[in-house]
C-alpha cells in the first residue's frame, strides 16, 4: 500500500494506512486482533542489487530501518446520506459519517453479515428494496475473505 504525502502525512494518516493493509491481509482470515505492520520511506527501495548478488525480474531491496506499527484489526463500514459507501479505519470512517458499523475477525459468512450491515445502516435513511439490493452486493464485497463479525459498541 502506499500513502500519498507519505512524509508530509501524519501519524495518525500512517496508522490508518497501516490498519487498513492489516485488515485485508490474511491477519484477518486468520482470526488475529491485531497485527505488526512496517512502513518504509520512498528511498528506501532500491531495484539494483547490491555487487555479485542477483536480483529476479520485478524485485526489489528494501534496504534501512523499518518502522513498526502495531494495529487492530477493525473495518468500519458506514453510508452517507446520499447512499454513498464509506469504508476503512473506523476513526477514518467516522469523521465521514455517524452512520457506520464495524467489523472484527470471526466466523459468521458475508451472506448473513450483509444482511445485518444493510438493516443497521438503512434503519435511520429511508431505502427502497432496489437500493437495498445493491447495497448488499457492494458491501459482500468489502468484507475481507468473506467472514467477519459485528463489533460491539
Amino acid at each position: 500500500m502506499i500513502l500519498k504525502n507519505g512524509k508530509a502525512s501524519g501519524e495518525a494518516s500512517r496508522k490508518e494506512a497501516a490498519q487498513f493493509a492489516a485488515t485485508y491481509s490474511r491477519a484477518w482470515r486468520e482470526g488475529l486482533s491485531q497485527m505488526t505492520v512496517y512502513y518504509i520511506e520512498p528511498h528506501q527501495i532500491s531495484f539494483t542489487p547490491p555487487p555479485g548478488h542477483y536480483l529476479p525480474k520485478g524485485g526489489f531491496i528494501i534496504k534501512g530501518e523499518r518502522k513498526y506499527l502495531t494495529v487492530k484489526l477493525e473495518l468500519a463500514i458506514g453510508i452517507s446520506e446520499n447512499l454513498e459507501l464509506i469504508y476503512g479505519p473506523p476513526e477514518a470512517v467516522s469523521k465521514k459519517t455517524k452512520n457506520f458499523v464495524k467489523l472484527i475477525p470471526g466466523t459468521k459468512k458475508a451472506g448473513d453479515l450483509v444482511n445485518e450491515i444493510v438493516t443497521i445502516l438503512c434503519r435511520e435513511l429511508n431505502v427502497d428494496a432496489r437500493t437495498m439490493k445493491m447495497l448488499k452486493s457492494e458491501i459482500a464485497e468489502l468484507i475481507p475473505y468473506g467472514r467477519g463479525e459485528i463489533a460491539k459498541k
